[in-house]
Formats: C-alpha cells, structure tokens, sequence
C-alpha cells in the first residue's frame, strides 16, 4: 500500500509521479508522463476526442524493435 498522496496536481504531476517512484523502488526505472500531453477537441481520423498519448506508439515501435534486435544476437 502507498503512503503518499499524489498532489501535484495538474502542474506538478509527473515530479511528484517520479518522486513517488523514487521513494518506493530500489531498482533503475524510468517514469514517461504520457497521460495527456496534447489533447483533441474533436475527433481527427484514427484520433479520438482527449489525450491523444502522443508518442506512445513512438516508444512502443522503438522498444519493440530493440526486442527483435536482442534475438538475433
């Protein structure tokens, strides 16, 4: 269970976010603020209305292909 409280806010979220991380790993992690960092009034083609999680595909393509890379190694 957490202890913390994330209070951040809209402003501060993603420090608090990564703080509250750092205080309940012990281990290297990484914290990508991607709930919403463009958002949609109106739907554009495969975009729905809100947060579009801009880059998401992005990293996920990039992880993905160093997977596929590691097995042929």
């Amino acid at each position: 269970m957490a202890d913390l409280k994330n209070i951040g806010g809209r402003v501060g979220g993603a420090t608090t976010a990564a703080k509250f991380l750092e205080h309940f790993t012990d281990y290297d992690w990484i914290h990508l603020d991607i709930a919403e960092p463009a958002s949609l009034k109106k739907k554009s083609g495969y975009k729905q209305v809100g947060g579009t999680a801009v880059g998401v595909r992005l990293r996920y393509n990039f992880i993905e292909s160093q997977i596929r890379l590691k097995q042929y190694e």
